[in-house]
């Protein structure tokens, strides 16, 4: 399950932001590099790569398209494991997925379960686009 409150986000940061059209989404995650880079504890970790994939979207002058970032608590059995940081986007059939920059691949769409190793349920406390 995936949490959602209610509050003063998804944040924007861009004026206007469009809804990536459904045949872009795969090779969004196909062409993006970020999964050359390699991970470094707290130097280049989940937040980085994040950011390197929206970063990357900027190059192609497509950094408005609806793919923000989201920070969240990862759960097991009610409990948090941590916190994670990955992305989500909205494509143009309205469908909300998320995906793990640091692999480039997407995981879920909202409303599936959770198929993140080691969790059951996550926690989403901060979205940006």
């Amino acid at each position: 399950m995936v949490s959602v409150p209610i509050g003063d986000w998804p944040r924007f940061d861009d004026t206007y932001n469009y809804l990536i059209p459904d045949d872009m989404v795969d090779e969004i995650f196909q062409k993006c590099p970020s999964d050359k880079y390699k991970y470094t504890l707290e130097g280049r970790d989940c937040d980085d790569f994040s950011r390197i994939v929206r970063g990357w979207t900027s190059t192609l002058g497509i950094g408005n398209m609806m793919l923000g970032v989201v920070s969240a608590a990862m759960m097991t059995n009610g409990v948090s494991t941590g916190n994670h940081s990955f992305l989500f986007l909205i494509n143009e059939s309205k469908e909300l997925w998320f995906a793990d920059g640091q692999n480039d691949t997407i995981r879920w769409k909202s409303g599936d379960p959770v198929t993140w190793p080691g969790c059951d349920e996550i926690n989403i406390y901060d979205m940006v686009i």
